[in-house]
Parts: structure tokens; C-alpha cells; sequence
């Protein structure tokens, strides 16, 4: 796995994305659900009883990823939210974007 120091580049933020061992062994730490697409994004879709609650669970993602400083896809609908991560700027992912997903899984455990 990369270094801290060999994902980080001048801006501060990752300058190359994890490799797909990386990804792979990253996600083998995640709850299950999530996919990785095209090596570069991870997805999940979490399920809820009723639009209040999934509504309630993105507002609060949303305050995870900002924290983060991350800027996820989020697709809510009745019962459900579609959650996208990835860094943009390297065009694949990136450590921070499994620590957002850990944390948003443990938030998930919480309102379920």
C-alpha cells in the first residue's frame, strides 16, 4: 500500500490513485455491499423502511463527506440511497474515500 507521503501530493491531497490491489484489499475491510466500478469508484446502496429515513441518512452523509472534505454522488428515492466515492482530481480512489466509506457504514449500523 502506498504511502501517506506517496499519495500526497503539493495541493495537499492524494496525487495518484491506489493501485487495484490497493482497492481491492481496502475494500475487503469495508462492511459488505460495496462495489468497485471500473477500478476507479466505489459504490453502495443502502436501504431504509421510508424516504424520511433515507432522507435523514444522506443529510448526515453529507456532513461526513464535508468533514472529509470529500464530495460524494448521492442519489436518494424512496427507501433507499445510492452512494458514489472517488477523488476526482487522480480519477480513481483514494484512501480518504474508504475511511468516508467506513464511517458512513458506521453511521448506517446506527440508523437502521
Amino acid at each position: 500500500m502506498a504511502s501517506i507521503r506517496e499519495q500526497v501530493g503539493d495541493s495537499g491531497g492524494p496525487s495518484t490513485p491506489l493501485s487495484r490491489g490497493e482497492v481491492e484489499s481496502q475494500k475487503n475491510e469495508l462492511e459488505r455491499g460495496w462495489v468497485v466500478l471500473d477500478g476507479r469508484q466505489l459504490e453502495r446502496v443502502y436501504l431504509f423502511s421510508g424516504f424520511d429515513v433515507a432522507m435523514r441518512f444522506a443529510q448526515n452523509v453529507g456532513g461526513v463527506a464535508e468533514a472529509e472534505g470529500k464530495e460524494p454522488d448521492l442519489t436518494l428515492s424512496w427507501g433507499s440511497v445510492r452512494l458514489k466515492l472517488w477523488t476526482p482530481e487522480i480519477r480513481g480512489l483514494a484512501n480518504e474515500d474508504f475511511k468516508v466509506a467506513k464511517r458512513v457504514d458506521e453511521l448506517y449500523d446506527l440508523l437502521r
